[in-house]
């Protein structure tokens, strides 16, 4: 009996890893646009700012800031993250699939990767805007890394606040997506919520995006995002990919 049930499991990694590898080949399209929205975050961020009268002649203010880049990241991914859970997505890979469990493993490892990858990518934005600005104008930075990063502990925290962002859209994307899945009456549940109680959910999510405690701030985004995915596979559990 145990011999079977491990057996078993050991199958459902394999078509699991099957599954993921094949969406990370077959997805890229996903990361273009992601990039692409990057991008279009760091060029409109990296225009300057004001201009100042100095001693009769105009001097152009840079403000550097990667908001924008952050926050089109995060809803890029929760965009895709969506995308994910459609039909169009969970049946393409009928010759993998042997449930419903494998298939959202799958797509849970895949968007994980992802979310990674977008935390690291708009964290390096920062950096990125200071070499565009520099190397195109005659700017002169005040700092080239910000002081809350100026040691090791504070680059690699400001890492992990990055990509915890980005996992924290992804599994909110997910269950969003899911719950539409189960029923398309979700759609007008979280429309009516965006337009009628969208001041609500800002407060909800300053909650999380605010948090100044480091400890708390990982306590609440990881438990959440964590939370939110088991949601999502709950939520499908009964639903069965014929292959």
């Amino acid at each position: 009996m145990f011999s079977n049930k491990e057996e078993k499991n050991q199958v459902t990694w394999t078509v699991v890893k099957q599954q993921y590898f094949y969406k990370m080949r077959h997805n890229f399209l996903f990361v273009f646009f992601l990039l692409f929205m990057q991008l279009v975050g760091l060029l409109v961020s990296s225009f300057p700012r004001s201009d100042i009268d100095y001693y009769g002649g105009e001097v152009q203010v840079y403000h550097l800031s990667t908001e924008l880049v952050t926050v089109l990241s995060i809803i890029t991914i929760g965009i895709i993250a969506v995308l994910m859970t459609f039909k169009a997505q969970r049946y393409s890979l009928t010759t993998f699939v042997s449930n419903t469990r494998s298939q959202h493993l799958s797509s849970i490892l895949y968007l994980l990767t992802l979310a990674t990858f977008a935390g690291v990518t708009a964290f390096s934005a920062s950096f990125l805007q200071k070499v565009y600005v520099v190397s195109l104008t005659s700017a002169v930075l005040d700092n080239v890394v910000p002081t809350h990063m100026a040691s090791l502990s504070g680059f690699l925290s400001s890492l992990a606040v990055s990509i915890m962002y980005m996992v924290f859209a992804a599994s909110f994307g997910y269950f969003v997506g899911t719950l539409v899945q189960v029923h398309k009456v979700f759609i007008l549940f979280f429309l009516a919520i965006v337009f009628f109680s969208f001041s609500s959910l800002e407060n909800f999510l300053f909650y999380f995006f605010q948090e100044s405690n480091p400890f708390f701030f990982f306590l609440k985004m990881s438990s959440t995002s964590i939370i939110l995915t088991l949601l999502a596979f709950i939520s499908l559990r009964n639903e069965e990919v014929s292959i």
